[in-house]
């Protein structure tokens, strides 16, 4: 069983080595989905700067608060980014404010360059014995 587990494991890393070299950009093209759909969603709110890295996110009529960002504490009270390391669409609007670029917020987990240390290390066959 433990063999099992061990050739599972090399395939898996060779596997994330392969599809990293798909990448067009910094990051993965799940990632990128998931900023491009969030961008669409920010495109529909109002943005107030507070001062600093602060904004008050708002809906489209600007009536109701929607929710508070901070882009230096990396934060949204909607805690979609705090949670995944991914800005959601209240952080990307405040980003699209600052003329600025979303990919740069996103966590470096994500990034291409940190999957490669975390999937470069190559797990090499051993000579079982039977006794």
């Amino acid at each position: 069983m433990l063999e099992l587990i061990r050739v599972k494991i090399i395939e898996r890393k060779a596997s994330r080595r392969q599809d990293m070299g798909k990448w067009f950009g910094e990051i993965g093209l799940l990632i990128a989905k998931i900023l491009e759909i969030a961008a669409k969603k920010s495109e529909s709110l109002t943005v107030h700067w507070g001062g600093n890295d602060n904004f008050q996110i708002n809906d489209n009529d600007d009536t109701t608060l929607v929710a508070i960002v901070d882009l230096t504490a990396k934060t949204c009270n909607c805690n979609k980014w705090n949670l995944t390391g991914i800005p959601c669409m209240h952080a990307i609007s405040a980003i699209y404010w600052r003329y600025e670029d979303p990919l740069s917020y996103v966590h470096d987990h994500y990034k291409k360059s940190t999957q490669k240390k975390i999937w470069q290390n190559v797990i090499y066959g051993i000579k079982m014995e039977r006794y």
